[in-house]
C-alpha cells in the first residue's frame, strides 16, 4: 500500500501541479485512514523521488526563475 500511496501522492504533486496543502487533501480522500503527518511525510518523499537535480528550478516565468511549489526566487513578485 505504501508505493501506491507514494504514486498517488507523485501523480498528484507532478502531473496535476497541485501545491502540498492540496495535495494533502486529495490524499485524505483516497486514503482517510491516513492521518495528517502521515499525509505529509508521503508527499514529501513523493516530491523528493525521482527528480533530477535542479528541477526544484526548472520553471521560468516572465524571465524570473521560480521554485516549484513556491514564488519567485528572492521574494519578488512581478
Amino acid at each position: 500500500m505504501r508505493d501506491e500511496i507514494i504514486a498517488r501522492a507523485r501523480f498528484l504533486l507532478d502531473d496535476l501541479h497541485l501545491c502540498e496543502a492540496e495535495a494533502s487533501r486529495w490524499l485524505q480522500d483516497y486514503f482517510p485512514d491516513l492521518e495528517r503527518e502521515e499525509r505529509a511525510r508521503y508527499l514529501h518523499e513523493a516530491g523528493s523521488r525521482g527528480r533530477p537535480a535542479g528541477a526544484d528550478r526548472d520553471v521560468v516565468q516572465d524571465g524570473q526563475e521560480l521554485l516549484l511549489g513556491g514564488g519567485p526566487i528572492g521574494g519578488r513578485s512581478g
